[in-house]
């Protein structure tokens, strides 16, 4: 199957290789002059068909938690004790607040 993923950030590039693991053959529209550039802005990289929020929400924590102990949700974390991945953790969960979801 011929596939067009519109975008080379995070998010196209990786569905782009995904799309390319079960066998399409996938063409990337990029506007940018090299694919990888710009992260993906809307919601850090989410991708929740039929909803959209911000990751920055009072109800994102709720929702790491729950994703954590394996309840499918828009989140999903697979913990690893790396610092640097705790550094990020604890970063993000004091950005969830309702002033930053609203920015």
């Amino acid at each position: 199957m011929k596939t067009v993923v519109i975008g080379g950030g995070v998010l196209g590039v990786t569905t782009a290789y995904y799309l390319a693991q079960r066998g399409h053959e996938v063409t990337i529209v990029e506007q940018r002059s090299e694919l990888g550039q710009d992260a993906t802005g809307g919601n850090a990289g989410l991708i929740a068909p039929g909803h959209s929020f911000a990751w920055a929400s009072p109800q994102a924590p709720k929702m790491l938690l729950r994703s954590l102990r394996g309840e499918a949700t828009a989140i999903r974390v697979k913990v690893n004790p790396d610092p640097r991945f705790l550094w990020w953790g604890m970063q993000f969960l004091r950005e969830c607040t309702s002033n930053r979801a609203r920015a």
